[in-house]
């Protein structure tokens, strides 16, 4: 459970914003040592969430819940009800208030249920909200840079090539390590002037260069009326909006729950996140703008995945599967090829090569339970 002395300073920061005395009770550790559920007495509402930095690692962690901090500042002014109320914070100790969103079902619960037609309800209201998160903060970058940057240090321009903490040229070199130490396809010059190209993509998002949360994984929300309301803002920076969004093409690639939806869904959750999406972002009612941005994000994903996840895939079969479905995400995208030629071809060698390699489809289709899968593996 939380310690004494951050349950001091909960209760002394609450008690400062009510103007009452405010006290707390532990009621429920939901991460170990860091977020716990506690009730509260003296503010008007049964419970709060309180989370603090990981007290192994307070330096490091302390930045991340600085992250937060910034962005639930910022979406509480833009776009109230799609995170928690920020109630109260101590940022010099790493200790923030939040509203409860409570025990309700997250987009994970109903992916592994058994009713199709809510699951996909649930995807639809998941990228809806991700869109208005998106359309919300575009062109406050300024705000956000001056509210993260007066709390600790912050590289605004490295946050953009950040996929979960690991830069673009990292991923790259990780790739091309583990197709090396696998004897797959190397990435050619051709191929990686394409990853220059989706370089310069994050670099100059235009007028999509939006607050992103970094991680939008089905277990990080709540379903709360039919609507999607998001937590777990700790990587949480201003970046091209489909690093965000492309998790609802790319099969969740950074998230212990991902699967391939089904096709339609799909296109809906698209439809959905991009109709929101350009209520702020302009640019994306040209198609060709949105396809093409969209292949670039889904190249720097694949990365991701194939630095990550390619190293595991000796002994581990959901590894194989998820490198296989995210080499065919990329190759499926409807401006893939034109705009990214040799990472496509490349893309489409190394899933050739691996598929006859374990002898398997090089197709995937490994549905949610939801849809008709197997039951999702506990997260580790």
């Amino acid at each position: 459970m939380l310690s004494p002395v951050h349950l001091a300073q909960a209760e002394q920061q609450l008690s400062s914003r009510a103007g009452r005395p405010v006290t707390l009770r532990a009621e429920q550790e939901l991460r170990p040592g860091r977020v716990a559920r506690l009730a509260v007495d003296g503010l008007g509402v049964p419970s709060v969430v309180v989370k603090v930095a990981d007290p192994d690692d307070p330096s490091r962690d302390r930045a991340a819940i600085h992250s937060e901090l910034a962005a639930l500042e910022l979406l509480g002014a833009v776009a109230p009800g799609v995170a928690p109320r920020l109630l109260a914070a101590e940022p010099d100790s790493g200790l923030l208030v939040l509203e409860d969103l409570g025990d309700g079902p997250s987009l994970a619960t109903y992916l592994a249920g058994d009713d199709p037609a809510r699951a996909e309800a649930a995807l639809v209201a998941w990228a809806a909200a991700l869109g208005t998160v998106h359309a919300a903060s575009a062109g406050m970058a300024d705000s956000f840079r001056q509210r993260r940057g007066a709390l600790s240090r912050y590289d605004d321009r490295a946050e953009r090539f950040s996929l979960r903490g690991t830069p673009l040229d990292r991923a790259q070199a990780g790739t091309s390590a583990a197709l090396d130490e696998l004897g797959l396809p190397a990435l050619h010059a051709a191929a990686r002037q394409d990853v220059e190209a989706i370089a310069a993509e994050l670099a100059e998002p235009g007028d999509l260069l939006v607050l992103t949360t970094g991680d939008p994984c089905p277990d990080n929300g709540r379903m709360v009326d039919g609507a999607a309301r998001f937590f777990d803002f700790e990587a949480a920076a201003y970046r091209h909006a489909l690093l965000d969004g492309a998790h609802l093409w790319i099969p969740f690639p950074n998230c212990w729950c991902w699967r391939t939806p089904p096709p339609e869904v799909v296109d809906r959750m698209r439809s959905a996140y991009r109709a929101r999406l350009v209520t702020g972002c302009s640019s994306v009612a040209d198609d060709a703008r949105f396809d093409a941005a969209a292949a670039c994000v889904a190249g720097a994903w694949l990365l991701y995945v194939l630095c990550r996840r390619l190293p595991l895939t000796g002994d581990d079969e959901l590894a194989r599967v998820r490198v296989l479905a995210t080499l065919g995400a990329l190759l499926e995208l409807p401006a893939a090829e034109a705009t990214l030629p040799a990472l496509v071809t490349w893309a489409a060698e190394v899933r050739t090569a691996l598929a006859v390699r374990w002898d398997r489809p090089a197709v995937v289709d490994l549905p949610y339970p939801a849809f008709g899968g197997p039951p999702l593996a506990e997260p580790g």
